[in-house]
């Protein structure tokens, strides 16, 4: 080879741009994720990730990061938007574990209360759309309410122990007396029983409708409860049960 030709080759290889090294793809892709999520703004807002949650994961990201592959780091790299980081999935759970254990080490017990409260959504929820049917119900149909009484807990089975760890809806189980008279169906699984009690002190009738379950399958009992005061139509909001 001419040595005029070598000396060309040497001067362009050496100015070429080196290829970025994983670790650099790494911060690159963290840096993207910060940027993409707002990050900064969102952990501000958030008392349980608090306003260091970026300085404290990007550590923990980047000692998991050298796991992944090249595509997988490159994948962040090339979204732009927050809902096309899911076609990300292998960088996003070593992401999100990484978050898990800033949370952890930040406040032990703090990701386990976060998901119990976030499972909680759904009693809350329930309690609510099921005391809208009954207060529908007594103020059109009055005579209908005595059903409700005759109400059986739904759905019925241990949720911890089927599929996903949750009941699906019996669509029969609408049909039983109380509920058929209510307006409330859903079509989503759930973790806690609903029931209805319909009760006479003082003169005075009240409904308590409770959502009972262990959402965390860890043995532990989670019981919510709404109250209606038949007489003025009026109720509380969804609340821990004192019982």
């Amino acid at each position: 080879m001419p040595t005029g030709l070598v000396a060309i080759i040497s001067v362009v290889l050496s100015t070429s741009p080196a290829k970025p090294s994983h670790e650099d793809q790494c911060r690159a892709a963290l840096a993207s994720l910060v940027s993409t999520l707002q990050l900064e703004r969102q952990a501000a807002k958030d008392p349980m990730l608090g306003p260091g949650f970026v300085a404290g994961v990007g550590p923990l990201f980047l000692d998991s990061c050298a796991k992944l592959s090249e595509a997988d780091v490159a994948c962040v790299l090339d979204k732009q938007k927050p809902e096309a980081l899911r076609a990300c999935e292998p960088a996003m759970k070593v992401f999100g574990a990484a978050g898990q254990r800033y949370v952890e080490q930040k406040d032990p017990g703090a990701f386990a209360r976060y998901q119990k409260a976030s499972m909680q959504t759904e009693a809350k929820a329930n309690l609510r759309a099921i005391s809208v049917g009954i207060l529908s119900l007594l103020q059109e149909h009055p005579a209908k309410a005595a059903a409700l009484s005759k109400a059986a807990p739904i759905p019925s089975g241990n949720c911890c122990e089927l599929p996903g760890k949750k009941c699906s809806m019996d669509p029969k189980a609408y049909s039983g007396p109380g509920w058929k008279e209510l307006d409330w169906r859903t079509d989503e699984s759930l973790r806690y029983h609903y029931s209805i009690t319909r009760t006479k002190k003082a003169g005075k009738r009240s409904i308590r409708i409770e959502a009972r379950g262990d959402p965390a399958c860890d043995g532990t009992s989670d019981v919510w409860e709404l109250n209606i005061d038949e007489a003025t139509l009026q109720s509380d909001d969804p609340h821990p049960s004192p019982r």
